[in-house]
């Protein structure tokens, strides 16, 4: 069975009010066609990162849970007392503060400022760190 990759997309500054939003959008659709498990979580708590999804229409990229028959993105927080471990079941998190990425010894961050603008170099991006964590899953 193919391993599937975990993506954790921060909410302030990352999917929401930031310079970088649109890139990230895309970035995360990447992902989720890639079929990716996808996350957003936030230190403001999980309703905050529910609220992100809800708002900007993320959840019709989540994959089809089985059991409701809806795509779904996990909304969750960021914070370790609410949710123990999450930063060693992530693969990837985009984030753009290095200083509230949690768990970086243990995670592949992507800083919003290194997302491509252009569409086709996102894409091609995306499928580089979807095909190295394959080889890392697989080696």
């Amino acid at each position: 069975m193919k391993p599937v990759m975990k993506v954790a997309f921060d909410v302030q500054g990352t999917l929401e009010d930031g310079h970088y939003v649109p890139q990230t959008i895309r970035l995360f659709r990447a992902f989720a066609e890639l079929e990716c498990e996808m996350h957003v979580w936030s230190f403001g708590g999980r309703n905050m990162a529910r609220d992100c999804v809800e708002e900007n229409l993320l959840s019709m990229y989540g994959k089809v849970d089985p059991v409701s028959g809806r795509r779904r993105v996990h909304a969750m927080s960021k914070r370790s007392r609410d949710y123990p471990g999450a930063e060693s079941y992530m693969d990837l998190c985009v984030d753009d503060d290095p200083g509230t990425a949690p768990g970086l010894d243990s995670l592949t961050v992507v800083y919003v400022h290194e997302i491509p603008t252009d569409e086709a170099e996102l894409v091609a991006f995306a499928k580089r760190l979807h095909d190295a964590f394959l080889q890392r899953s697989q080696g």
